[in-house]
């Protein structure tokens, strides 16, 4: 409700949480040495890969976000159900699978197991 907003300050939380969410990413992306570009409100973060198949690693990246438990895309939109440990918790999901593309060179589309997600909004039903 909005008493609630008021009270509870929940977009200042909203933008605080957007920005841990950035630092996830930008700190996994040091570590891995995976190049990605962090943008959007603070609220509302995305990333992108800074390579040409950005496509094919976001496509893996949400594919093996998924097999960690977390239904994971290149932006969320920060939520007041978040906290520190879920936050943990993706940091360290996030960290594995820019490993998992560091270590396979970028070349993640041999191992999609399926295909490659739309980048647009065109209708995908012909």
């Amino acid at each position: 409700t909005l008493e609630k907003m008021e009270n509870e300050s929940v977009q200042d939380t909203l933008v605080e949480y957007g920005k841990k969410i950035k630092n996830v990413w930008v700190e996994a992306s040091k570590e891995s040495g995976i190049e990605v570009k962090v943008n959007g409100l603070d609220s509302i973060p995305k990333f992108y890969f800074g390579y040409d198949n950005h496509a094919e690693l976001l496509t893996y990246f949400n594919q093996e976000m998924l097999s960690l438990g977390f239904l994971a895309t290149g932006g969320t939109a920060a939520t007041y159900a978040y906290n520190q440990e879920i936050i943990n918790k993706y940091h360290e999901a996030v960290l594995n699978v820019f490993k998992k593309i560091s270590s396979l060179e970028l070349d993640v589309k041999p191992q999609l197991k399926g295909p490659i997600k739309h980048m647009t909004f065109a209708r995908v039903t012909g």
